[in-house]
């Protein structure tokens, strides 16, 4: 199954009112296993290092819906925090 992961700094307000999130970075591809989860959070990693001033972050969350795989990336990225995301269903 392919995964996807987007780092993003913020999110800002289109002039029709939709969100939009700013300055986003996607990561994703097919990664296999334990190991392959590993360098995927891995290449997350390496980006936020190159891309912030680590030292000034104050909180990372990880939001998603609670998959093995998207919690996983707490054990690699320093000061982050996984954060259940909320899914809204609704019936037309």
């Amino acid at each position: 199954m392919p995964y996807i992961i987007y780092v993003y700094d913020g999110i800002d307000t289109e002039e029709d009112g939709r969100p939009k999130l700013m300055n986003t970075k996607y990561f994703g591809g097919i990664y296999e296993g334990t190991e392959g989860v590993k360098n995927l959070w891995d290449e997350v990693n390496k980006y936020i290092e190159s891309a912030y001033d680590v030292d000034g972050i104050e909180q990372i969350y990880i939001n998603g819906d609670g998959a093995s795989w998207i919690k996983a990336g707490t054990k690699y990225i320093a000061k982050s925090k996984f954060v259940l995301e909320n899914i809204t269903c609704m019936s037309i």
